[in-house]
């Protein structure tokens, strides 16, 4: 191994550890049905350009359950980046064919914010 995987290797697992801590007392943000608290053991994080083209991060605090159904092929996870609210969808009794890479589907505006702000401009 040369030094700059060691650093990458390094960097890795001190981001874990921090993300670790972070995590401590957090609770899983994604909708589940239930008034059930699961205690958040992972981020969901997906990058984005904001209004001025500036890279931003999302980082979603998700449970194991969660993040289990991510990395498999029978649930598809739609997520409002306006207002925060989840949705899953089950592959098999979904009216749309999802294809096999398609885990999560990000919206910048969901079906309820569109019917509370007429202002769809302001979200983007």
């Amino acid at each position: 191994m040369d030094y700059e995987e060691n650093i990458l290797k390094f960097n890795e697992g001190l981001q874990n550890l921090v993300d670790g801590i972070e995590l401590k007392g957090t609770n899983c943000v994604l909708d589940h049905k239930d008034d059930k608290k699961r205690d958040a053991v992972e981020y969901l994080c997906q990058k984005f350009k904001d209004k001025n083209n500036k890279i931003d991060l999302l980082r979603i605090p998700i449970c194991g359950e969660c993040a289990e159904a991510l990395y498999g092929n029978k649930w598809v996870l739609c997520f409002c980046i306006y207002c925060g609210r989840s949705q899953w969808i089950y592959r098999p009794l979904a009216k749309l064919q999802y294809g096999k890479d398609v885990h999560v589907i990000w919206m910048d505006i969901c079906p309820w914010c569109s019917e509370v702000t007429d202002k769809y401009d302001d979200v983007k």
